[in-house]
């Protein structure tokens, strides 16, 4: 193996390039004083010293005294070896401890909660009213984002919209409205009940706006509706895609006329 390589796995295993320059010149060089290394690897006495005390505390090198002057020298380099195995327990032992405080960390997450995401395919009339029924779950006083279709398709179940809204009415959960301007003389009727809805309703050109489905944004979730043969339904529970069709709705929503 060549020298350069020996090196870059002396590098790999946390030694400097100083740390590798000592190490490399005590091994053939027996045992030699801090002036013996300061001479043949023309670093300075101070980074010799502490690269020489990293390596006794490691357990790598060994010295003897002759005199008061103190000797170093490599008696096995199988000394390595060991010393990579105490590296590897202790990134063990940190990886214990890392474990036993992620459930912490993830707590403190600002991403965490919002990370996860839940969808579930409904249909049919029953599927409609699970979704209307859940929009209700949410606290006093919240608030639902409509993107409606055309009022004079939307006539499935009147007798469970009534009693929905009186639901809604009664946990004081305000709803905004966007339609397209089909008709603007039934756009004014409904308009009068806003007050009594506790709803406000905004209309969009229907040349550009006149969508076959509708959507409903409520409380880190929203539901696709389209508006086929038996009624499909998407159901996706996650905050920043509620956040992010919310952001679509208000743009849409400053856009509207009132």
């Amino acid at each position: 193996m060549k020298l350069n390589e020996i090196k870059d796995h002396l590098k790999k295993l946390g030694f400097t390039k100083a740390e590798i320059e000592v190490y490399l010149t005590l091994l053939p060089g027996g045992s030699l004083s801090i002036q013996n290394l300061a001479q043949t690897t023309k670093l300075p006495r101070t980074t010799i010293v502490l690269a020489l005390d990293k390596f006794l505390e490691e357990n790598i090198i060994s010295y003897y005294l002759k005199g008061k002057r103190k000797y170093y020298l490599i008696k096995n380099t199988n000394q390595l070896l060991n010393l990579l195995a105490r590296k590897e327990s202790e990134i063990y032992l940190k990886k214990l401890q890392i474990e036993k405080i992620i459930p912490e960390l993830d707590a403190l997450h600002y991403l965490k909660e919002q990370s996860g995401i839940e969808t579930e395919l409904l249909k049919g009339e029953e599927g409609f009213k699970k979704i209307y029924n859940e929009t209700l779950n949410q606290k006093k006083g919240g608030e639902i984002l409509r993107f409606g279709i055309d009022p004079k398709i939307f006539t499935i179940l009147p007798n469970f919209l009534q009693d929905y809204v009186k639901a809604k009415n009664k946990k004081l959960i305000t709803t905004k409205l966007i339609l397209p301007l089909s008709d603007p003389e039934f756009i004014k009727a409904l308009k009068g009940e806003n007050k009594k809805d506790l709803r406000e309703i905004r209309v969009l050109d229907q040349k550009i706006y006149n969508p076959l489905g509708n959507i409903a944004i409520w409380d880190g979730c929203v539901a696709f509706i389209a508006w086929d043969k038996d009624i499909h339904i998407l159901l996706v529970r996650n905050k920043l895609f509620y956040q992010m069709m919310k952001m679509i709705f208000l743009t849409c929503w400053n856009l509207a006329k009132k």
